[in-house]
């Protein structure tokens, strides 16, 4: 785990390890699972892309993908939105006092249209490693992931 939490305070656990000098942890941002057997899939780190796409440390995860013999991600995404307009949705989303009118009056944004992320940024990791990243649209990585529960 990071020393310094750059973008917001995560979560209990996550600041209580970053006190501690001599310690190192990682979180994977993405494991997709088998329903039934629990089984990983896919392992992937995932960020906002701010244009500087080496930034995300993913070694780890790719270490692990190539020992679970599972394909590995780098995944950047495009978003047009700002960030708390998401988390306002999301809320909405999660509270059923919060309805689609009160999310469309306070934000002047259509509930039902507003698409979270525009474009994906993917380079795989394991257990081969692309040079280069490819451009993904949201419904091409839903494909892949359904893909991989086939």
């Amino acid at each position: 785990m990071a020393r310094r939490n750059y973008f917001n305070t995560g979560d209990v656990y996550s600041e209580w390890h970053r006190k501690e000098d001599g310690i190192f942890m990682i979180d994977v941002d993405h494991v997709e699972t088998d329903k039934k057997t629990k089984r990983p899939l896919m392992l992937a780190e995932n960020r906002r892309n701010f244009g500087d796409p080496e930034a995300k440390d993913f070694r780890t995860t790719q270490l692990m993908a190539i020992e679970l013999n599972v394909p590995g991600l780098l995944v950047l995404y495009d978003s047009s939105v700002p960030k708390e307009l998401i988390r306002e949705k999301i809320r909405c989303e999660e509270d059923i006092r919060l309805r689609k009118d009160h999310f469309e009056r306070t934000t002047g944004r259509d509930f039902d249209t507003l698409e979270t992320i525009d474009m994906f940024h993917i380079k795989r990791i394991a257990p081969k490693v692309d040079v280069n990243f490819k451009e993904v649209t949201p419904q091409q990585y839903y494909a892949y992931l359904h893909s991989l529960h086939k």
